[in-house]
């Protein structure tokens, strides 16, 4: 199956693309046209579901991550840099299985076309809500794990401080 990809005049994005198909043996050719570069592609129709969750992996990197990020931040406070970047990483694998990758894959499927940008100016509300609601959860498990960790690290801590006190007064009786 033939696919065009338009991806714009940015050198980052096309690299993010041949890269990718260099690296499963996908066909391709470059091309200039008036929406910038466009990536021509020869692929099985088995692989488009991986071409789509791919383009997934790229709006996130490329047009909503900044965007997770600062909700990341700004709700969940007790979340650091560490964890932030382990929510990033597993949400870059949890937004592939989500609506937003079939759509995707049903477009391709359908046009035997793509355009990246345009599809999130168009479906930047679908795309944040299933972006955010997959942050809410990976963030809530991560507080969970955090706050278990700290009521487990102050129950020690008191039980320590409680053998003191009970070694104290057996002392001294």
């Amino acid at each position: 199956m033939e696919i065009n990809l338009y991806l714009g005049e940015t050198k980052t994005h096309l690299n993010y693309f041949t890269d990718f198909f260099t690296l499963q043996n996908i066909r391709f050719k470059i091309y200039s046209s008036y929406f910038g570069n466009r990536i021509n592609i020869n692929i099985d129709s088995n692989k488009i579901y991986l071409l789509s969750s791919h383009i997934c992996k790229f709006i996130l990197d490329f047009f909503i991550k900044e965007a997770v990020v600062s909700k990341i931040y700004d709700e969940y406070p007790l979340i650091d840099t560490v964890k932030a970047g382990e929510i990033l990483s597993e949400l870059s694998e949890k937004i592939t299985a989500s609506p937003i990758n079939n759509s995707i894959y049903n477009i391709i499927n359908e046009h035997h076309s793509f355009n990246p940008s345009s599809y999130v100016m168009f479906n930047m509300k679908s795309i944040m809500t299933c972006a955010y609601f997959l942050t809410d959860q990976l963030c809530q498990k991560y507080v969970c794990e955090i706050e278990k960790e700290m009521i487990v690290s102050l129950l020690s801590q008191y039980n320590v401080e409680i053998s003191e006190i009970l070694d104290y007064d057996n002392e001294n009786n």
